[in-house]
């Protein structure tokens, strides 16, 4: 198996981080809403937050126009 280049290593390292900063997300809100599903909550992110595990992490961290690139 090849190598992984900087560039994808960069990538899966970007997506850990991602993951890390939803996952952290979706743990304060099963606080505040008992009984409700980590799964269910992480789609309500994904819905919200159409794309990539980094759209969704900015949806969470409240950058959304920084992502793209709104004024």
């Amino acid at each position: 198996m090849a190598s992984k280049t900087p560039l994808e290593e960069r990538i899966i390292q970007i997506r850990k981080e991602c993951d890390e900063i939803i996952d952290r997300h979706v743990e304060e809100i099963r606080k505040e809403c008992v009984g409700v599903p980590a799964p269910n909550i992480r789609r309500d992110i994904e819905l919200q937050a159409r794309g990539c595990p980094c759209a969704q992490a900015m949806h969470v961290m409240g950058k959304l126009d920084e992502l793209y690139g709104a004024q």
